[in-house]
């Protein structure tokens, strides 16, 4: 990338749980990289998720938390964690998903139930595992 890359490009990743630092750690300007996790589905979601490492430069989040809000998107800025998988959003749907999955292999609810249920009750746009199923991303689940 820095040979291809001008060299006050900002280096950004759509991941939705590759460790952020482990890019900027291959490249010589790790203070230009940065996350931007475009939620699934893109067109309904309205938050982007803003993942800078601690060498991320104020003035490339600044930068991309303005392109965000540009795009009608309400930006949070987290802070990278290389040691997990997932950044905050993520992490906390795969705990919600894994025990959504559970009222269902119970009996205690359908998977369109519970779509339903967190529409409804939660004003999610769409439900757990309608988001599963827009996913394009190699997501995996944790079935601990």
């Amino acid at each position: 990338l820095d040979r291809l890359a001008p060299p006050r490009a900002i280096l950004a990743s759509n991941s939705s749980g590759f460790p952020i630092a482990a890019m900027a750690g291959a490249t010589a300007r790790p203070e230009r990289v940065i996350g931007w996790h475009w939620a699934s589905p893109a067109y309904v979601m309205r938050f982007a998720e803003i993942v800078a490492t601690d060498a991320t430069a104020r003035e490339v989040t600044e930068a991309v938390v303005g392109v965000a809000a540009r795009c009608g998107k309400h930006p949070v800025v987290v802070k990278d964690n290389p040691m997990a998988w997932g950044f905050v959003a993520n992490r906390i749907y795969f705990a919600m998903l894994r025990e959504a999955s559970r009222v269902v292999e119970e009996g205690v609810a359908t998977h369109e139930q519970v779509n339903q249920l967190m529409v409804d009750c939660y004003r999610w746009p769409v439900g757990p595992f309608a988001m599963v199923k827009g996913a394009t991303s190699g997501w995996k689940e944790d079935k601990s």
